[in-house]
């Protein structure tokens, strides 16, 4: 059976929220994704988030890294998004746009990496 969203696991950790997404990439999941963790980190309090797509193989399609970037820079205004994924971490595609319209995001191979750039106050 095809699921609607990705099996998460949000995880409060020092400083931030860690939503760890598993299950075959998807557009229409990516989008209630990126929709939910807002609404997670300020019912939390919170505005730090560390994402974690290593278990979502896929590559995004070129346009959707288009739109999903948009969709980021609008719901993510105040809020620091640190995702780990190794496949998009050589395009940067999302990333690229989501930061040419101010959001605060930047992708990573590496989890250590990711978190030490989220607590930080490295650009």
């Amino acid at each position: 059976m095809w699921r609607l969203t990705y099996r998460t696991t949000l995880t409060e950790c020092a400083g931030y929220l860690r939503v760890v997404a598993h299950g075959a990439y998807s557009y229409g999941r990516s989008k209630r994704l990126l929709i939910r963790v807002p609404r997670e980190l300020r019912r939390r309090g919170m505005s730090r988030v560390l994402v974690d797509f290593t278990d979502v193989p896929e590559a995004v399609p070129d346009l959707e890294r288009a739109e999903l970037g948009e969709l980021a820079a609008k719901l993510y205004v105040g809020i620091r998004v640190a995702v780990i994924d190794p496949v998009e971490a050589g395009d940067r595609g999302i990333e690229s746009v989501a930061l040419v319209r101010g959001a605060q995001m930047k992708i990573f191979r590496l989890e250590s990496t990711a978190i030490a750039w989220l607590v930080g106050d490295l650009p």
